[in-house]
């Protein structure tokens, strides 16, 4: 299997944490507009998005530790 660059490997991470940021985001505007019930589908893909971001995090360290 061939070794990524270093900045290949944060590619997927930066990607997943710039999605978080905009479905909190949105989360947020859609909550104070139109309400708490329209808004849980944005907050969850922001929580999904945050723990990918997490998981390549520790992935990538983990592979770059052996």
């Amino acid at each position: 299997m061939s070794k990524m660059s270093p900045m290949g490997n944060k590619v997927p991470e930066m990607i997943w944490l710039f999605m978080s940021f905009l479905c909190l985001s949105l989360a947020i505007i859609i909550l104070i507009r139109d309400g708490l019930k329209q808004s849980y589908a944005f907050f969850a893909f922001a929580l999904i998005s945050s723990l990918m971001v997490f998981l390549r995090r520790h992935i990538r360290k983990s592979s770059n530790n052996s």
